[in-house]
């Protein structure tokens, strides 16, 4: 039970483009495998809180962000969203994965909240939570025990991720 999936087959649920986009010279400079996603998958909806855009939505949320927030799109790139107008992002730089609550207001760049992982490791968080959500669904209630296995498998991705993770899960 919650088991972290391996990049070699972290993309096999994907629903593929019917056209591969083969030229990227729209989009930054970004993680190799976000890139791969974008090029090759269709956005979809991993968990309750993890939608990833696809393409063409990842490059008219970012058009917006770039006209209204300059300062925002010049650190971040909108790669999709949690629910109720909060977003998740990928820092230009060090392409690690950032959530950013609307409940802040407006973007400010420190603001954001860090988690600390990687693209591939969001993908597996969003795994781990599908998993959680799949058990919940048909378990009234998580033990303890669950709940501790369920703590750990998603703090093997990054040391604290689940006090990190900005949405409740028990």
């Amino acid at each position: 039970m919650f088991t972290i999936q391996s990049e070699d087959n972290i993309f096999e649920d994907f629903k593929r483009r019917s056209t591969k986009i083969t030229k990227l010279d729209k989009l930054p400079k970004l993680d190799n495998l976000y890139l791969l996603f974008l090029s090759e998958f269709e956005g979809l909806q991993i968990s309750s809180s993890i939608f990833i855009f696809g393409y063409e939505k990842a490059l008219n949320e970012n058009r917006y962000l770039e006209k209204n927030y300059p300062e925002c799109s010049e650190q971040f790139w909108v790669i999709g969203a949690a629910g109720q107008g909060d977003e998740w992002f990928i820092n230009k730089s060090n392409y690690l994965i950032y959530y950013y609550d609307h409940d802040l207001g407006e973007y400010e760049n420190s603001a954001f909240d860090c988690l600390n992982i990687s693209f591939l490791q969001f993908l597996q968080l969003a795994y781990l939570y599908k998993e959680l959500e799949d058990y919940q669904d048909n378990h009234y209630d998580l033990n303890s025990e669950t709940q501790l296995q369920f703590i750990n498998a998603v703090n093997m991705l990054h040391k604290n991720l689940f006090d990190i993770y900005p949405f409740e899960s028990f």
